[in-house]
């Protein structure tokens, strides 16, 4: 089976049994009619005369999966992400192209995995994810959402160290949160906090 830029999938790969195919041709269903001398297709008995019928491909998915539709996000210096998901139910994506106000701004070809580009500064925005799979169908999502820049006084930069986070700060206490509204206690004490990489995207600040 061949893809759309000429190279071959193995989307799909029959067991065909027998001594040889002598002609094939398209049927008006989409379907392939085949003559020769094969005896079973992925072990089921066929004729010298027979069809192989196809079923249609599925489109891709967009998601958002954040920011929603009609949210509206306060953004400090710190990077928070947008999150979107790109799948095929019946194959692969070929290619996932995220739009900022009509101006592509990441591309992902590497396969049905979500990625992560930083939110704009503060203003009225849209973005809008495209994805195309293997077959060329299409699918696509937009979303419109506010950002608003704040300052939040006691904030923490935060660095990597291999799989770890490191947070330093001078304080009574350390708070943690996802949205810079719900903050939660997370350190006592002041020093050094460490936490998993995998709460990259939270926020930090202090307490006294």
């Amino acid at each position: 089976m061949l893809r759309r830029d000429g190279s071959l999938s193995d989307d799909f790969d029959p067991l065909v049994q027998g001594s040889g195919i002598g002609e094939f041709e398209s049927a008006p269903d989409g379907g392939v009619v085949v003559r020769g001398a094969v005896t079973s297709i992925d072990g089921i008995p066929v004729g010298d005369l027979f069809k192989l019928g196809f079923a249609n491909p599925l489109p891709p998915v967009a998601k958002f999966l954040w920011p929603t539709n009609g949210a509206e996000i306060l953004v400090s210096d710190i990077v928070e992400p947008i999150q979107v998901q790109a799948f095929d139910p019946d194959g692969f994506i070929e290619v996932a192209v995220l739009e900022l106000n009509g101006v592509a701004v990441a591309t992902n070809r590497s396969g049905n995995v979500p990625f992560h580009y930083s939110l704009p500064p503060s203003g009225e925005h849209q973005l809008r994810l495209t994805v195309t799979d293997a077959t060329g169908l299409t699918a696509s999502e937009t979303v419109t959402f506010r950002t608003v820049k704040v300052d939040f006084p006691g904030l923490i930069t935060v660095r990597r160290d291999n799989d770890e986070l490191v947070i330093n700060y001078a304080g009574a206490g350390l708070q943690e949160s996802s949205d810079l509204r719900n903050w939660t206690q997370v350190h006592s004490g002041g020093g050094e906090y460490r936490t998993t990489a995998a709460r990259d995207y939270r926020f930090y600040r202090s307490t006294h």
